[in-house]
């Protein structure tokens, strides 16, 4: 079954409807007004309602805004703060709490990031994932679930149940733990969706390929996310599978909403019902202008359990200047360039982050995965890469050719600054596939 030619105008309806305008197209304007409405009622609920926003916004209220720009005014809030003060941020009893989520943040010594959530907000999820699934699913399609499906209310389960409202036939598996498996459901369900996590998609896409083409898969389109996808990911799936990959953007943080791209594939589809987004300078915290690269920052504005004000989220991106082929009023957010904590040292003039790595390495042949570790220790600093093989085939002085063509590690690497060291590892079924965000991995003592 093909989906027809869908717009995300879908979304800018499903804005329209929660503002509650009846005219017949939104326009953003009008979209600017809700959210200045929606930012003074959450400001005052937080001050209300949560001890730590009553301290950090002290001397504010709903109405020091008179205009969406007067956002800037307030402060931010930080990652650290869900370390150190989560329970403090809650705006309802712990025993309205549905779901409690605790994130260890790589690289990150202390306390774990807590984010907590009211039955209501756990619907405000399968309302995100409703509305992003509708631009890529049609009624009665099979869509294969390879995220996490084991907790009531983790991100499997709530999918699980947006696109059972919305007539599709869902099928949980769960991440990928065997590539052969994974394919003989794939095959066995005849799913033609597939939502799944970047870099395990891949190593089934390249399997298939290498190992196991004659397997019949009925697969047409996916959605990638829980981390960054890169370029080389979608056209490797894309010339292995001829699949159309969506890439959808979202965080614990956000409940798991954030946005989605649209068929035109020229930016993330921003939900702008539910949070306003920023892009600030990293350094000085100053709003930047559509086009300009910086952090991302969000507020929510209809999270009744633990609200966020001015929520730094650590990642690299830009607002795309003009407007979306596809006719959509929504700001479109560029795909995530970096994270703020992901751009590693090499020497004392340049840095590599592991979107730049997938770019090189993800689109080598038989190359599933790999790890990297940069050793600041004394001496000349040196970059070790892990490649995660399906087979022998490789020319490990042509890959270190192909790294040296990145400018970062080229210029380093021919200075003399930088050693680089590849080795090989070759999957078996026992390989453990990685899951969580990938980090590039720094010794320094």
């Amino acid at each position: 079954m093909e989906i027809k030619e869908m717009a995300p105008i879908s979304l800018d309806n499903w804005i329209k409807e929660k503002i509650g305008f009846n005219t017949e197209r939104i326009s953003l304007q009008d979209i600017k007004e809700y959210q200045l409405k929606k930012i003074r009622q959450t400001i005052d609920y937080v001050c209300q309602n949560s001890t730590f926003y009553r301290k950090r916004l002290e001397g504010y209220s709903g109405q020091s805004l008179n205009r969406l720009d007067d956002l800037a005014k307030l402060p931010f809030t930080y990652p650290q703060d869900l370390r150190s003060n989560a329970l403090q941020m809650l705006c309802v009893s712990q025993s309205d709490i549905e779901r409690v989520v605790t994130l260890d943040s790589s690289g990150t010594t202390g306390e774990p990031k807590r984010l907590y959530f009211t039955a209501d907000d756990q619907g405000l999820t399968v309302d995100f994932f409703m509305q992003g699934m509708s631009l890529l699913t049609s009624p009665g399609e099979r869509v294969l679930i390879l995220l996490p499906c084991e907790r009531p209310g983790g991100i499997g389960d709530l999918l699980f149940k947006a696109l059972v409202r919305l007539g599709a036939e869902p099928i949980k598996h769960g991440p990928v733990t065997g590539l052969s498996d994974a394919l003989q459901k794939l095959s066995e369900t005849r799913a033609s969706v597939l939502v799944g996590i970047p870099i395990q998609v891949l190593a089934l896409a390249k399997y298939w390929q290498l190992k196991e083409s004659t397997i019949p898969l009925n697969l047409k389109r996916m959605v990638l996310s829980t981390d960054y996808v890169s370029q080389a990911v979608i056209q490797e799936i894309k010339r292995i599978w001829g699949s159309e990959v969506f890439r959808y953007y979202g965080m614990t943080e956000m409940g798991l909403g954030g946005g989605i791209e649209c068929r035109h594939h020229q930016g993330y589809h921003l939900y702008m019902g539910d949070f306003v987004f920023e892009i600030v300078d990293p350094l000085t915290g100053d709003v930047l202008p559509p086009g300009q690269y910086g952090e991302v920052v969000f507020t929510t504005l209809t999270r009744r359990g633990m609200p966020l004000v001015r929520y730094r989220t650590g990642d690299i991106s830009r607002f795309l200047p003009g407007n979306c082929p596809c006719g959509s009023v929504l700001p479109r957010l560029d795909n995530i360039k970096a994270r703020k904590t992901g751009m590693v040292k090499l020497t004392e003039d340049s840095f590599i982050t592991i979107a730049q790595l997938d770019e090189i390495l993800l689109a080598v042949p038989g190359v599933i995965d790999f790890t990297a570790v940069v050793s600041n220790l004394p001496g000349k600093p040196t970059l070790e890469i892990e490649l995660i093989m399906l087979d022998r085939n490789i020319d490990q002085w042509q890959v270190i050719n192909e790294l040296c063509q990145t400018e970062p590690i080229g210029r380093a690497y021919l200075k003399g600054a930088l050693k680089l060291n590849l080795k090989a590892t070759y999957y078996s079924e026992k390989t453990v596939l990685q899951t969580g965000k990938r980090t590039i991995k720094v010794l320094t003592s």
